[in-house]
């Protein structure tokens, strides 16, 4: 598991590739925030999702994990193709 700001490339990356718990996935989103609040504002930046490999423990661990990503798109004003 991985949240990773590349500021040369203006990339961002998150991985999550190994079976989560409900604690990984708070240490995961923590590490997230952080990484998150190095990117200046009005930033363009790519970002990258990787989810190959991910399992979870229990399904709220999923659920959770499903409402976090679209929010923290949104947050950051990225559009995706759920947006109509």
């Amino acid at each position: 598991m991985e949240n990773k700001w590349d500021k040369s490339k203006a990339l961002f990356i998150l991985r999550i590739n190994c079976t989560i718990g409900l604690k990984d996935l708070i240490n995961w989103e923590s590490n997230l925030n952080l990484e998150l609040n190095k990117i200046e504002e009005n930033s363009e930046i790519k970002m990258i999702l990787d989810l190959s490999g991910y399992g979870f423990e229990l399904i709220e661990v999923h659920k959770k994990l499903r409402l976090m990503i679209p929010d923290i798109l949104a947050k950051y004003n990225f559009l995706t193709s759920l947006k109509t």
